[in-house]
């Protein structure tokens, strides 16, 4: 079960999404996606699974969630962000 606070975010993602290990980063993708299996349509807080999958070198998901939110509501902020993750420039490793 998804732990959501009163106001409908994932409260155990606090300091974790922009977490410092393979292993928040891979609990937090888990969380987000079963905040959208759960609630489909929601667009709130995907930009920041986007930037998660982003950062997890996942293309295949991420072109996934773009395509999803295209079909939502393609005018809203978080659409635009999740479309333009992949087109971020890379940092050299």
């Amino acid at each position: 079960m998804l732990p959501l606070t009163a106001a409908g975010g994932c409260r155990s993602l606090g300091g974790r999404a922009g977490g410092r290990a393979s292993a928040d980063y891979e609990e937090a993708e888990q969380l987000y996606t079963e905040l959208q299996e759960r609630e489909p349509k929601r667009l709130e807080h995907m930009d920041v699974l986007s930037n998660i999958l982003y950062v997890r070198d996942n293309a295949e998901r991420l072109s996934q969630l773009a395509h999803h939110a295209l079909e939502v509501d393609r005018f809203r902020p978080e659409t635009c962000c999740i479309i333009g993750e992949p087109a971020a420039p890379r940092p050299a490793r």
